[in-house]
């Protein structure tokens, strides 16, 4: 056992301050937030003397049916809904 040993360091770095716009309760498209956040950003550089400010988002792929995260199986074929599947082999399907 090594108990009483610190083998490990803990290094903190790159620190950073995050700011997250209250947008609970609003129905706001992808680009009005996205305007929000660059209006932030502006505010911040005008006000503080800081070395970057930029706007980020994370970013998810899901099914457009069910909005579930988007995984294809090992065929190609969603592994979410029916709706996504069916539209999938509806284009693998030849035509008569």
């Amino acid at each position: 056992m090594l108990e009483g040993v610190m083998m490990k360091k803990i290094i903190r770095e790159e620190f950073r301050v995050e700011v997250y716009p209250d947008i609970r309760y609003m129905k706001l498209t992808e680009d009005r937030i996205k305007s929000m956040c660059d209006d932030i950003a502006l505010q911040i550089r005008r006000h503080v003397d800081v070395g970057d400010v930029h706007v980020t988002c994370d970013t998810s792929i899901v099914c457009e049916y069910c909005g579930y995260g988007w995984e294809l199986d090992e065929d190609g074929i969603p592994a979410c809904c029916d709706k996504a599947i069916e539209e999938v082999e509806a284009t693998l399907t030849p035509a008569t």
